[in-house]
């Protein structure tokens, strides 16, 4: 055996652990690889997502099935969390005055009553990927994120200033209720959804 297949072998048996862990726990990515790398060998949650979701299909699309519904249900419960919650409001709040992705990474890491942790752009993009579906069912309000999200990214790449006047109708967020306005200000066509 080459040392190539070695290596390979010993990945295999670590998704394998990963795996298995995450189905018997029902533990979160960031919370198996506290687990795993207190009980077994050193592992960063990013390592522990890559193995659940690129490597575990390849080896096991079984098990991989059982364990992407436990990661899908701890995505899931997220918003439930009230300092989640409160940070995506704070995040399409901040992105909505115009601000781009790597600015309210900024913004939220560098607030002194940070609450959220250390926020990265992989968090923020989930928030508004992920998490935000689950708080909000209005297509068009989603859309319009996206869209926004997109024009940042192509602004950015061109390294443009980035603004997001007249670019989406009238959005605010308060106390757990999102309002969007589809005629713009002076609209009537008023929707909202509650948490």
């Amino acid at each position: 055996m080459t040392y190539e297949d070695v290596k390979a072998e010993e990945i295999k048996k670590r998704v394998i652990l990963v795996a298995t862990c995450a189905k018997e726990t029902g533990f979160s990515t960031r919370q198996l690889a506290s687990f795993i790398s207190e009980h077994y060998f050193p592992i960063s949650n990013a390592t522990v997502h890559s193995y659940l979701q690129q490597r575990l299909p390849k080896i096991d699309p079984e098990l991989y099935q059982e364990v992407s519904k436990i990661i899908q249900e701890n995505r899931a419960k997220t918003v439930d969390n009230e300092i989640v919650f409160n940070r995506i409001k704070k995040v399409i709040n901040l992105l909505l005055e115009g601000y781009t992705v790597p600015m309210i990474v900024e913004i939220l890491n560098e607030d002194t009553e940070n609450q959220y942790g250390t926020i990265t752009v992989y968090t923020i993009y989930n928030d508004l990927n992920l998490r935000l579906r689950k708080i909000v069912d209005d297509d068009i309000f989603l859309e319009n994120i996206k869209k926004i999200l997109e024009r940042n990214s192509f602004l950015n790449l061109n390294n443009q200033d980035v603004t997001v006047a007249n670019f989406i109708p009238f959005t605010q967020i308060t106390d757990g209720t999102m309002v969007y306005n589809s005629e713009g200000i002076e609209g009537k066509n008023k929707r909202t959804k509650s948490k």
